[in-house]
């Protein structure tokens, strides 16, 4: 047990050190005498919204506030794992973005260590060592089969998220909602098997901050382990009704939690801008706007659920309830689909449910129980190595269009930030009170807020209100267009205090600034701020 947990635990950290190639291909492409903040996704723009609210929490706020608009906005419980990130970051003195990514590897050993556990506590030695390894490899369909061609020239696809390395590196606050849904989810198993209450606390205590920190972490406690539970009882009803009354009160504590932790969350959708704007975009984005969402959505898990099926209907044979809940579990998103609008939530919340992890475990069931079938052991043999021939081409293949588009994305600004820009950027930290309000464009705005504890007046074209109309006032104001008196007035309007005026600015707008009312207070190379008077 040791020797094959030593094997699988190198073996998964050699696959998240390869899912971290692009982020070393992207540090190795450094320019020189700039300061790259170690993203690793395209989605820079997001990137620095996480850093902001490590930097909010590391400066004491205990919510989450919208850094990227001048309006008055309520704080919010979104994004509460970052938070906690900048508690770590201020008690050790780390910089938000070494912090976001130590707590991207830490989530990410969690989720491999309590994948291998959920494994073999379920599935035995055996089949479980099988079925971590399937966990780790599984993968899409082949790229032709999504029938888009202009994936990986024009953009990202958002089905190349879900590959075995993508998996990996996945978003913190993803693989630690999983890790604790993993983690719950033996708990109460263990609780059901020993009777000893401790694990049924501590699973109560894992599954409360799992739906706080990634709500869709929750729904195969909500869904597929109410659903198992009753087909369990239709089917032992006469032979185990002691057994099933004693897990009446489990399953009503679990699904209570649960729902108190995802109303704290969903509340939060009626909290005021920016906040109740996010489940109406994704809605819009993923249930309105991907017209081909539904087949994507069937292919994303590529061979797993065929795999998958001879073992679905085993399940129901035998009866048990951990295996009839992990094959609710691993069909649950094409469960959901015909519901998302009833339940009010996007098709992408569906395959984010982690249903790779049950789709693996029941394809080893499958391997092994048509091996012992017919006594004939190669046959589990053959069927890992089919698996393994139909997956691993798709990882490469994916991983090396990946690292392609990574070689041609554009070096911008808020990416590659110049020596000169980050001594700018260090001069806010530690010399602007926290929660000014500075005026930039908006790639400047977006960054600002993720290094010291300001306000932009534009930088998100979610999070700030009335995004286009504050950059083409941001534009007459650097380009010269207002009149002395109208553009103090723009500041003071905006209760905008500080103006930043760099590279970026003078690549956008006008080369100078010339208002009388600004005093300067930084200038060093390119870069100026200024102080409104």
């Amino acid at each position: 047990m040791k020797k094959s947990f030593i094997y699988y635990f190198f073996f998964a950290n050699f696959l998240f050190l390869l899912s971290n190639l692009p982020l070393f291909y992207f540090i190795f492409r450094s320019l020189p005498n700039t300061v790259f903040t170690l993203n690793h996704s395209i989605t820079d723009f997001d990137y620095n919204v996480y850093l902001s609210v490590i930097t909010q929490g590391s400066y004491g706020d205990w919510l989450m506030k919208d850094a990227f608009t001048t309006e008055s906005t309520n704080p919010t419980l979104f994004y509460f794992f970052y938070i906690i990130l900048g508690k770590m970051a201020a008690l050790f003195q780390i910089p938000a973005y070494i912090m976001y990514h130590l707590g991207r590897f830490l989530s990410a050993e969690l989720f491999l260590i309590s994948v291998f556990l959920l494994n073999i506590f379920f599935l035995g030695r055996r089949t479980g060592v099988v079925s971590s390894y399937l966990t780790l490899l599984s993968t899409i369909a082949p790229f032709s089969f999504f029938g888009e061609e202009k994936a990986f020239i024009d953009y990202i696809p958002w089905w190349a998220n879900f590959t075995a390395l993508k998996r990996l590196d996945a978003l913190p606050h993803y693989l630690a909602g999983y890790s604790l849904l993993v983690i719950s989810i033996i708990l109460i198993f263990l609780y059901r098997k020993s009777g000893q209450k401790k694990y049924l606390i501590f699973s109560l205590m894992a599954v409360f901050p799992a739906g706080i920190i990634f709500p869709p972490s929750l729904l195969p406690l909500l869904i597929a382990l109410p659903l198992s539970f009753v087909f369990c009882s239709l089917i032992n009803f006469l032979k185990q009704r002691e057994k099933i009354a004693r897990d009446i009160p489990v399953l009503i504590l679990v699904i209570t939690v649960s729902l108190i932790s995802l109303l704290l969350i969903w509340r939060e959708n009626q909290n005021g801008f920016p906040w109740d704007l996010w489940n109406k975009w994704e809605i819009g984005m993923w249930n309105l706007s991907q017209h081909n969402f539904n087949m994507s959505l069937f292919l994303v898990f590529g061979l797993m659920p065929i795999f998958s099926l001879p073992a679905f209907f085993w399940s129901f044979k035998t009866g048990k309830l951990r295996y009839l809940f992990i094959s609710f579990w691993a069909y649950l998103p094409y469960f959901l689909l015909p519901m998302v609008d009833f339940l009010g939530i996007s098709k992408m919340r569906l395959v984010t449910t982690a249903s790779f992890i049950p789709q693996a475990m029941l394809a080893a069931i499958t391997f092994f129980k048509i091996g012992d079938y017919f006594k004939k052991p190669f046959l589990t043999r053959l069927l890992i190595i089919f698996f393994l021939l139909t997956t691993l081409p798709v990882n490469v293949e994916m991983f090396i269009k990946t690292l392609v588009y990574y070689q041609k994305y554009p070096k911008y600004l808020n990416i590659f930030i110049p020596d000169e820009g980050w001594q700018a950027i260090k001069f806010v930290k530690e010399n602007i009170a926290q929660n000014s309000v500075i005026l930039s464009n908006w790639f400047t705005g977006n960054v600002l807020p993720a290094h010291a504890p300001v306000i932009s007046f534009t930088g998100h074209h979610v999070h700030t209100k009335d995004f286009f109309e504050k950059n083409r006032q941001t534009e007459l104001f650097y380009d010269s267009k207002m009149t002395e008196s109208q553009a103090k007035e723009f500041l003071s309007n905006n209760k905008i205090q500080y103006v930043f005026f760099g590279l970026g600015e003078m690549k956008t707008y006008s080369q100078t600034l010339s208002y009388s009312f600004l005093k300067e207070i930084y200038n060093k190379d390119f870069y100026r701020i200024y102080q409104l008077q």
